[in-house]
């Protein structure tokens, strides 16, 4: 005979996922700035990767042509969603020690 209680176990998931849903919103509150290696660019993003600022110094357009500064952005943007998806995976194996 098993000693399977399917109640406990329905009782550890939702745990689990009341668990889930105040890490995504603690993530979302969450910022993650990054700036270019020249500066003239900084990225923030949340802690779910959605971006909710991008700063251009001043005169950047004037010294930097408009595609290497695009990309730079890009870049930039990059940088900053690798950081808060490194961030939230730590903070994820916290509550799924098994995600890993």
């Amino acid at each position: 005979m098993s000693n399977f209680d399917a109640g406990s176990a329905l009782d550890a998931l939702a745990e689990r996922q009341q668990q889930l849903a105040r890490l995504e919103a603690e993530l979302a509150e969450e910022k993650h700035s990054v700036r270019s290696a020249d500066g003239r660019i900084e990225v923030t993003v949340n802690g779910l990767g959605a971006l909710s600022d991008l700063v251009i110094a001043p005169g950047s357009l004037r010294i930097v042509p408009a595609d290497q500064l695009g990309a730079q952005i890009v870049a930039t943007i990059h940088a900053a969603r690798a950081a808060a998806g490194e961030r939230a995976q730590e903070r994820l194996i916290s509550v799924l020690p098994n995600f890993a």
